[in-house]
């Protein structure tokens, strides 16, 4: 049973994905603190002039702590339709947009949800238009407590994961490696690069949400994100 765990943020990059599509359950974890100025709330798209900056302002941005499934949208009826106009603008000419501009306007239609919510109705969109079955479980959905590598240890054993595959940023603080190897939990990391792909406007930038991937490539974006995986790091002991 593998296992990845990761806050659920706006209109994720294709790393995000790749991860997504390596386990079998892969938690959203929506019960940790609120981050501002971060991807949970604001991502890239691109434009002719070059990367366009889509940012959702939230309610009680100066609360502290507040966890990421309290976030409510500032002002979600002007800020989503604001989005999906600049969506609508810039991926136009794009070869497959037809094909899901339509899905991703009955997403931004609902003005009723919370950040982490439409974070979600847009990471389980992608995974359908991407093809991929893994199982996605909020985290606050679990029973699993704890902080920081504490907790992600709680939700694999919760979860009964042989493996749990981490972000490759996270060495620094997965520092109860032992607690996961106690509980024959191998640890992987995972270790990605921007594959490079046809978009539109020029030359091409990086890290752009997967939106981006998916009106440019369609039906062979799931392969264009799984050819920037490198390999996987093991720390077996």
């Amino acid at each position: 049973m593998r296992v990845a765990i990761m806050q659920p943020t706006y209109l994720p990059w294709c790393g995000y994905f790749e991860m997504i599509s390596s386990v079998d359950v892969f938690v959203l974890l929506d019960n940790v603190q609120f981050e501002r100025s971060s991807w949970q709330h604001r991502n890239r798209i691109k434009g002719p002039s070059g990367e366009v900056l889509l940012s959702l302002p939230v309610k009680g941005a100066n609360k502290f702590p507040q966890l990421l499934k309290d976030v409510e949208l500032s002002n979600p009826e002007y800020d989503l339709q604001k989005h999906l106009k600049a969506i609508e603008l810039y991926y136009s000419k794009a070869s497959n947009y037809l094909p899901i501009i339509e899905k991703i306007r009955k997403i931004y239609s609902d003005k009723n949800l919370m950040l982490s919510e439409i974070n979600g109705n847009l990471i389980r969109f992608i995974c359908q238009e991407l093809k991929i079955k893994t199982k996605l479980v909020k985290g606050s959905e679990l029973i699993a407590k704890g902080k920081k590598t504490e907790l992600s240890l709680n939700q694999c054993l919760e979860l009964n994961a042989t493996v749990f595959y981490a972000a490759g940023g996270s060495r620094e603080y997965v520092d109860l490696e032992d607690g996961f190897y106690a509980n024959n939990i191998k640890v992987e990391y995972q270790n990605y690069r921007q594959p490079v792909y046809p978009q539109l406007f020029r030359d091409f930038i990086p890290q752009l949400s997967v939106i981006d991937l998916l009106f440019n490539c369609g039906q062979k974006s799931l392969e264009v994100i799984n050819s920037g995986k490198i390999l996987v790091e093991s720390d077996n002991q």
